[in-house]
């Protein structure tokens, strides 16, 4: 009985150290929360007060999202391939993504949003926020966007994996600038599901080995 008890630790532990990254994670995305009631469409609201829109909050490797608008260039589903070899904690294969992006000193930047979003309707955008957008759609009808939570970096460098990301989208694009944003929408709700699931499998693992302690001492 000693292989099944050492097997059943081994699973036990990496269970643990991937319940503590999603933790992590979690807690990472849980700083941009709102807390709002959201569309049941697409997890975004449309407020009637434009107040918080006024106010730019963007981190501070992306303040310059603040004087541009964005087009949007394209939309696809994240590759397979790409989900592998980089791992996005953030991101699975097969999640939407469309591509925004606008050009600075002759040179074009991008704008990434991950997981479907209110955004995904929109031709343009302006970047007021983390979770804050101004929505332009075809029509030229524009209007606000405030989504539940969401995360955003942005990379001053060239990305292997943002190059791979363009070239998926569209065959105009094929190398990534020196500024990209990777913004990722509503993914508190998803970090935390994925962390619930982990959580209960944790549980009944504890209490497997529980029950395989009291037979051996049977």
């Amino acid at each position: 009985m000693k292989l099944p008890l050492e097997a059943y630790i081994l699973i036990l532990t990496f269970n643990c150290v991937y319940l503590a990254k999603c933790k992590r994670e979690s807690r990472i995305a849980d700083y941009y929360n709102t807390e709002e009631v959201f569309n049941d469409y697409d997890d975004s609201i449309y407020p009637e007060d434009e107040e918080d829109f006024d106010h730019i909050d963007l981190p501070e490797d992306c303040k310059i999202l603040q004087y541009y608008v964005l087009r949007r260039k394209c939309n696809d589903l994240y590759p397979e391939d790409v989900a592998e070899n980089y791992r996005d904690p953030f991101v699975s294969a097969h999640d939407q993504y469309a591509v925004f992006h606008f050009t600075d000193d002759g040179v074009e930047n991008y704008f990434l949003t991950f997981h479907h979003s209110a955004l995904f309707h929109c031709d343009e955008i302006e970047v007021r926020g983390v979770v804050n957008f101004v929505c332009t759609n075809a029509s030229g009808t524009q209007h606000h966007i405030k989504m539940r939570s969401g995360y955003m970096q942005c990379l001053s460098y060239k990305s292997d994996m943002v190059d791979e990301l363009l070239a998926a989208c569209s065959s105009d694009m094929n190398k990534s600038s020196n500024f990209t944003a990777l913004h990722y929408a509503n993914v508190l709700s998803s970090l935390r599901s994925d962390c619930n699931v982990h959580a209960m499998i944790h549980r009944w693992l504890l209490l497997g080995l529980a029950a395989l302690v009291i037979s051996f001492e049977y």
